[in-house]
């Protein structure tokens, strides 16, 4: 009833956080906060739950500020632990949540009878993410290789798979990793890690499988990813990584799952990796010594090129060696779609950056990894209200305006921030 009467005032235009009033119905989001979890906490429902901490998330509020406002009297769930319960509850599949709304996500759009995405490639795109964090004593973190400024620092890595129909990059499913490093310490000393917050779960728990796989490598962790957008039905085209997931393991397990319908795009590192080509296996480095004057040029990426037919490891591939004038290095791109043509192949690997630009907009308007709780349940729920607020977002910005993600966010927030009631 006091959704009811949120919505009765929200729902109108020109008003407060119209946006997620609206869209969570449309995504019945709901029905599926009810649907990974039986349990109420202290007698609230969990779709109210759900839907505060989207609010609070909207307005730019922690839950503690977001108790200090006139409209926190609205909700049932008084008091501030009934969401930290919440978000650190172990028993809650936030993963399922998140694949219940991508799956209505795709549902809505392919509704909508005017839009037209459907024409265009279907894409997973796998990247990784820094998490900078402060304090050390956050449940299993540790020191990682941030490469764009190129040393260690404290924080988690975020490998997510972005879900691209044609029109918008969605975030469909993503993991927590820690490295620990060389020495196996994770950057710390025995008595940092020793003042870590630790929990126990219950054995098969969704919080325990989302522990282990804190240690778990990055390419393991793709793969599972892989299965589970198999299993749910998510219908692509391609998968599209850069030079860090290209290899054999992951482009060979892609091939399988989906019985090569469904072709692999990477980058690929100049690296002792052999290619077979014309019966002989040689380097990248050797490749462009062998046929480096028989290049095409493209106007168009302003790039020459040199496309070879080749095998890795047994399976058929194409290669691109590419080479732009003012760069000395070569690069290269693999697929093992054969019919492709090298402007193809490289306007469908630029559809990868669409995900450079979802960590640049959930960082810089929805704070993700600003979460300062030192469960990692906390840690989890808090990314996923992130990339459930960006799915709201999307769906805002793809059938209502035509204007960026941040104007949209800045818009509701604006609106969030004269709230009175």
């Amino acid at each position: 009833q006091n959704i009811r009467d949120i919505l009765l005032f929200l729902c109108q235009k020109d008003q407060p956080c119209s946006i997620l009033t609206r869209l969570y119905k449309v995504l019945d989001l709901g029905m599926h906060s009810k649907s990974v979890s039986k349990l109420k906490q202290q007698g609230s429902s969990l779709s109210e739950l759900l839907y505060g901490l989207l609010l609070l998330r909207i307005c730019g509020l922690t839950v503690y500020a977001g108790s200090k406002k006139d409209y926190w009297n609205l909700l049932s769930c008084q008091g501030k632990d009934t969401f930290y319960r919440y978000l650190n509850n172990p028993t809650i599949s936030w993963r399922k949540l998140l694949y219940r709304i991508t799956l209505s996500f795709i549902r809505v759009c392919a509704s909508q009878k005017s839009d037209q995405s459907s024409s265009g490639p279907r894409c997973l795109i796998f990247d990784d993410t820094l998490l900078p964090k402060t304090g050390k004593k956050a449940e299993g973190i540790t020191k990682v290789y941030d490469h764009v400024v190129g040393k260690m620092r404290l924080g988690y890595k975020l490998l997510g798979m972005v879900y691209f129909d044609g029109t918008s990059s969605i975030l469909s499913d993503f993991s927590l990793h820690h490295e620990p490093g060389k020495k196996k310490d994770g950057g710390l000393t025995r008595q940092e890690k020793k003042e870590q917050y630790k929990k126990s779960r219950p054995d098969k728990s969704y919080g325990q499988i989302r522990k282990k796989e804190l240690s778990m490598s990055k390419i393991e962790s793709m793969k599972n990813m892989l299965c589970r957008a198999f299993k749910e039905k998510i219908n692509v085209d391609y998968v599209l990584m850069d030079s860090w997931f290209t290899c054999y393991d992951l482009i060979s397990h892609v091939v399988s799952l989906w019985k090569k319908q469904v072709h692999v795009i990477g980058r690929c590192k100049i690296d002792l990796t052999k290619y077979e080509v014309h019966g002989k296996k040689r380097t990248a480095k050797e490749l462009v010594l062998q046929y480096g004057r028989k290049t095409h040029y493209c106007r168009n990426t302003k790039s020459s090129y040199i496309r070879l037919k080749a095998k890795l490891n047994g399976m058929p591939v194409s290669l691109f060696l590419i080479h732009y004038r003012k760069h000395e290095q070569w690069t290269m791109i693999l697929t093992t779609d054969l019919s492709l043509r090298y402007r193809q192949a490289f306007e469908l690997y630029q559809i990868r950056w669409n995900i450079e630009i979802l960590w640049k907009d959930c960082k810089k308007y929805l704070e993700l990894g600003k979460y300062q709780g030192r469960d990692l349940d906390g840690q989890i729920a808090d990314c996923t209200i992130v990339f459930i607020i960006h799915q709201i977002l999307t769906l805002e910005k793809r059938f209502s305006s035509y204007e960026t993600i941040g104007e949209v966010f800045k818009g509701a927030e604006e609106e969030a921030r004269i709230l009175t009631l």
